[in-house]
């Protein structure tokens, strides 16, 4: 599994083969001690459709689910974060 920082208090978890990878996002409360304790606020599916008419143009699609957490930030932002921080990483096509 791979580590993906979406800010400062987010991170993903994310098992990938290439054409297809999921995974846990999590939120993350450090201490001065330099612990933390991580919560699992999330999930993500990523995929590469193969089948025309969605598999013509090569792209990804992304869905991300959000547990109703107090923990869990908008859904909406999470999702952009998520993108982003994938698209930086080079882990699909866009």
């Amino acid at each position: 599994m791979t580590s993906l920082n979406l800010s400062d208090d987010y991170y993903a978890k994310s098992d990938e083969d290439g054409f297809f990878h999921h995974g846990v996002i999590y939120h993350i409360s450090r201490n001065k001690a330099g612990g933390s304790v991580s919560t699992s606020i999330g999930r993500f599916h990523v995929w590469r459709p193969e089948v025309p008419p969605e598999g013509y143009f090569p792209h990804s699609r992304l869905d991300c689910y959000v547990n109703d957490d107090n923990l869990a930030p908008d859904a909406a932002w999470l999702a952009r974060v998520l993108l982003d921080a994938e698209k930086n990483e080079a882990r699909f096509s866009t």
